[in-house]
């Protein structure tokens, strides 16, 4: 999984893993939300619970094959406000 800390303006945001190999279409992602205040929070993010938001990858959900690992906030009109900090990849 991934675990890492964040704060925020009390929104809603995701994180967005991308896998090494074939993916089609090319921006397929998979994702999971998770919330934010204004104090450091830890949040976990477990492999099998993330969410396939298009297409599909040739490669497994597993860490050795991330591409890499982002964070978003969209879909509604807000002001974004995240910190991140302490990103790991943990044994689930």
């Amino acid at each position: 999984g991934i675990r890492f800390k964040a704060k925020g303006n009390s929104e809603i945001y995701e994180i967005h893993v991308t896998l090494k190999g074939l993916r089609i279409p090319p921006w397929s992602y998979l994702s999971q939300e998770f919330d934010v205040n204004n104090e450091w929070q830890e949040h976990t993010i477990f492999f099998k619970d993330l969410e396939r938001r298009s297409g599909l990858s040739a490669a497994s959900m597993k860490a050795k094959n991330i591409k890499d690992i982002s964070f978003a906030g969209f879909g509604r009109n807000f002001n974004v406000d995240l910190l991140i900090k302490d990103i790991n990849l943990i044994n689930e």
